[in-house]
């Protein structure tokens, strides 16, 4: 019995300080009216017997609030917290409650009314930024910027090589290129050379008749030879292209006699014919440009 009395005489103050947090704890604000965003100070006074630790827990949501700093200090069997922080939204609110632990328990502040006050002048018409609380900028690193402009650069200069291949893929000795390989596989696979020959002319003379700009489809083989003796195709031998141009004749209207090996030949004609006359014409636009740049 007498050993139980000490330490009941112990307990008192703890249960003394329990009774004291029971209630919420007395709280105010200093100032009670600021301008938006301004800081002021809730302050909480929280009674304790000596020797008790007292911690304010972090909020997890503060509304309209925002929790600034914290201080604290003991005077006279009490802890003073002083809660910096600033209210984003005019008008007069009631503060968050906090909670304060208080040597393992938990105490809640009473609400305190504070009003904000716009930053304008009056009359003046408020925006997002003078009313909304300060919000998280992402901050790009220069490194991402850079890795950015290099995909950027990387993308643009492929999609350059997929334009200028598809513009390519669209010319003039390109088309004919492909017309010519078409020919090539249908003597491979046995095309009846009355036919062949046929497209084989109209294949050439619409190349030519393009590039010398002139309806060659039109004009009969000797109105062709006559049209390139006065107006000469750079990269072009006339005379072999009559040559072919009349061997497909003599196929075509007199039945004449034929073989693969001479439309082999004639096939191999006209790809060097396209390959020196684009050359050519290249070559002639380039010298126009520069007579062009020197006279201007």
């Amino acid at each position: 019995m007498r050993r139980a009395l000490p330490a009941a005489l112990a307990l008192v103050p703890l249960l003394a300080a329990t009774t004291a947090f029971a209630a919420p704890l007395a709280t105010k604000a200093v100032p009670e009216t600021v301008k938006l965003g301004q800081p002021f100070v809730e302050e909480i006074t929280v009674p304790h017997a000596p020797g008790v630790r007292v911690v304010l827990k972090a909020p997890a949501t503060l509304g309209d609030f925002s929790l600034l700093g914290v201080e604290q200090a003991e005077r006279g069997g009490a802890t003073v917290i002083r809660a910096k922080m600033a209210l984003y939204r005019l008008g007069a609110h009631q503060t968050p409650p906090l909670t304060v632990d208080i040597g393992g328990a938990a105490a809640t502040t009473e609400p305190v009314a504070v009003t904000a006050a716009s930053t304008l002048a009056p009359g003046v018409k408020p925006t997002l930024a003078d009313i909304h609380a300060p919000v998280m900028l992402t901050r790009w690193s220069r490194a991402l910027i850079a890795a950015g402009a290099v995909a950027l650069a990387a993308l643009l200069v492929g999609l350059a090589l997929l334009v200028r291949l598809w513009l390519r893929r669209r010319t003039l000795e390109a088309r004919t290129q492909r017309a010519l390989d078409a020919l090539a596989r249908d003597l491979d696979a046995g095309a009846p050379l009355y036919a062949w020959w046929s497209r084989y002319a109209d294949v050439v003379r619409g190349y030519v008749g393009a590039r010398g700009g002139f309806d060659a489809l039109e004009r009969t083989t000797a109105e062709m030879a006559t049209l390139l003796a006065a107006r000469p195709l750079a990269g072009l031998d006339s005379g072999a292209l009559i040559g072919w141009l009349t061997q497909a004749d003599l196929v075509k209207f007199a039945r004449d006699a034929s073989d693969v090996d001479s439309a082999r030949r004639a096939l191999a004609f006209a790809r060097a014919l396209v390959d020196a006359t684009t050359a050519a014409s290249r070559s002639q636009e380039k010298g126009d440009s520069r007579a062009r740049l020197a006279v201007s």
